[in-house]
């Protein structure tokens, strides 16, 4: 089940009269990170990370969806690839006082990374 709220960034295309909704690889990246407990590691986000991808509509989607945990992850792991979108959230960030884990699906580490405030345990 997804909530309807995070229904948005998706093409329509349509194949053999059939039409389909395709994620752009920008809210790809965001599911893949939002809904990580359905057995998606950060290990599998890596070579989306690789790809070009659209700065401005991922801090569009990271905004509209809210979720401080999604955007430290995704923040983080894109600054690993070269991209910084920290002056954007680092208000939100500051005021938090959790470390988020960047994999949901492993235990704690006692690495953390403060810019981000995240638990490094992947």
């Amino acid at each position: 089940f997804i909530q309807t709220n995070h229904m948005f960034g998706y093409e329509k295309i349509q194949i053999e009269g059939f039409d389909l909704f395709i994620a752009t690889k920008e809210k790809l990246l965001i599911d893949c990170l939002l809904f990580q407990k359905t057995g998606i590691s950060t290990e599998e986000i890596h070579p989306l990370l690789n790809e070009k991808l659209d700065t401005d509509t991922i801090i569009s989607f990271l905004k509209r969806i809210g979720n401080l945990s999604l955007i430290k992850r995704a923040g983080y792991l894109l600054e690993q690839h070269g991209t910084d979108i920290h002056e954007e959230f680092k208000e939100l960030i500051e005021q938090d006082t959790n470390y988020t884990k960047l994999n949901q699906l492993l235990p704690r580490t006692r690495t953390r990374n403060k810019k981000w405030k995240i638990n490094e345990n992947s």
